[in-house]
């Protein structure tokens, strides 16, 4: 097997003719960062958008199959889902590799995803969190408090 820019070679003897034919197939090769859902994003309007590995959305649906996403579009999410984390990402795990697979499939039906969601968070929890943690610093800090209510 050699590759060959971006595609994957395999050399094959064919000898159901009563000769030897070389053939090479070519089959495409697939970047597992880029080309597999790493998550998923919900938005406020109901739009739900597949992201891989790199946080760029690759696939989006709003109550219908899917259709590619703007790989380059800031999305608003509300909600962010994780399908897997370093430990058991599928370039490491067959299994997962497959999970990925029936995301796909699922998602590109219009169905409803399955597949068990490894970590979840809403905007909101954010919002929260750092509203927390920037009243602790104030407290901490009272000239940086009287400064920033001028912002």
């Amino acid at each position: 097997m050699v590759a060959i820019i971006g595609m994957i070679c395999h050399s094959h003897m064919n000898n159901s003719c009563g000769w030897n034919q070389n053939m090479i197939t070519l089959k495409p090769r697939i970047n597992l960062r880029r080309d597999l859902p790493y998550g998923l994003w919900t938005c406020g309007d109901g739009r739900q958008v597949l992201f891989n590995r790199e946080y760029k959305p690759f696939l989006e649906r709003c109550c219908s199959p899917a259709v590619a996403a703007d790989g380059d579009e800031w999305v608003e999410w509300l909600r962010q889902e994780w399908f897997y984390g370093e430990t058991d990402s599928p370039w490491y795990s067959r299994a997962m590799r497959k999970r990925c697979d029936v995301i796909l499939e699922q998602f590109k039906a219009g169905f409803a995803v399955t597949a068990p969601i490894r970590f979840a968070i809403e905007r909101d929890d954010i919002r929260e969190r750092a509203r927390v943690v920037f009243e602790r610093f104030a407290e901490d800090n009272p000239g940086y408090a009287e400064w920033s209510r001028g912002l």
